[in-house]
């Protein structure tokens, strides 16, 4: 990262210019903290499911963790962050950007793109983006975002937050093989993939730095990430954290087993 960050000569957008390297960063005490977290889903996010026991206890046992190492934890509303738009506006920007990679794609290769070169769910998204969306409909999905990652800001600067906890994912990790569509099940690889990114899908949309830790480890030895988002351009607070809890509470010495849905 040290290597990589900064901006480029007329990058449109960058961020803050970091105060030493990143490098320098790890091994550092972090300050005393002010952390809220999740436990369960914002109504306004629409999604069908709530969070798996597994996620629930991890998230908990993260927010115990650091407060026991002097950092204020609060559990804070879900209605903060929600917003009843910018599941669709995720949406919209999605297929538009499997579109614009498809379309990149044909013009390297010289040849129009046929469905059965490509996943199912990539076609799909394709298809629906060329069908149902407009440049207008891009441009308002781009405004609600814009509109939600100022909402953020907002929640971190007025309530003084340095991070948001938070599930990594509503489930805990899958099999491998699990996201491989079928024809008896050819929405399986999407219902998912909504469960991956509940979480995720905030700083993908807001361009905040964020790590998942595993920190808690359930009965069938698998690790259950927990996500800590900080402040936009403030990745130093991350690799601080990191450094602690990871002396704290090691993880690097342990392996969960690997196990393939078409095991016996």
């Amino acid at each position: 990262m040290d290597v990589t960050s900064g901006p480029d000569l007329g990058d449109p957008y960058s961020a803050p210019p970091k105060k030493r390297p990143f490098l320098e960063e790890v091994g550092r005490t972090p300050d005393h903290l002010k952390i809220g977290f999740l436990s369960r889903i914002p109504e306004t996010w629409n999604e069908k499911t709530d969070l798996h026991p597994d996620c629930k206890n991890a998230v908990k046992d993260a927010a115990q963790l650091c407060q026991s190492l002097g950092h204020i934890v609060e559990e804070i509303d879900p209605e903060q962050l929600g917003s009843s738009q910018i599941v669709q506006a995720f949406g919209i920007v999605w297929c538009c950007l499997v579109g614009h990679i498809i379309t990149y794609w044909e013009k390297e290769l010289g040849k129009n793109i046929k469905k059965d070169e490509l996943e199912f769910m990539n076609w799909d998204d394709y298809q629906h983006g060329l069908e149902n969306i407009t440049g207008a409909d891009l441009l308002v999905a781009q405004e609600e975002i814009q509109r939600f990652s100022r909402k953020i800001a907002r929640w971190h600067n007025d309530g003084g937050y340095d991070l948001l906890l938070s599930p990594t994912m509503r489930i805990p990790p899958s099999k491998l093989g699990a996201f491989e569509a079928t024809s008896e099940a050819p929405q399986k690889w999407l219902d998912l993939t909504r469960s991956f990114i509940s979480f995720t899908r905030i700083q993908n949309l807001t361009g905040q730095p964020a790590m998942s830790v595993p920190l808690l480890w359930n009965e069938n030895s698998i690790p259950i990430g927990v996500q800590f988002a900080g402040r936009f351009g403030d990745e130093a607070t991350l690799f601080r954290l990191a450094g602690q809890l990871e002396q704290t509470r090691p993880w690097s010495n342990k392996k969960p087993p690997i196990h393939c849905d078409n095991e016996p």
